[in-house]
């Protein structure tokens, strides 16, 4: 389970600029599309240092839980800002 997880994990790392661009083009149109494109990979700069901070929060903790309610949190508000997202 835990090899299918971390598959998952690197299949969203490689899928996201990809996702992003044909995304941001459909969603947004063309006009505006390296503008729109940059800020959708915006993510991952975030995102590369979660790593760092589920390892402190195991270190300082000794557990896994918090490390856990974290990325449920971060979950719930990207699932927040995806139910809230409008078309321009």
């Amino acid at each position: 389970m835990g090899v299918v997880a971390l598959s998952l994990c690197g299949f969203s790392y490689g899928f996201s600029p990809t996702l992003s661009a044909s995304f941001s083009a459909t969603f947004y149109g063309t006009k505006n599309f390296p503008t729109n494109f940059s800020l959708m990979n915006l993510i991952l700069i975030p995102a590369s240092f979660t790593a760092t901070a589920a390892g402190s929060l195991v270190t300082s903790t000794g557990s896994y839980v918090s490390t856990f309610v974290m990325l449920v949190a971060f979950s719930l508000v990207g699932l927040a800002l995806n139910l809230f997202i409008r078309k321009p």
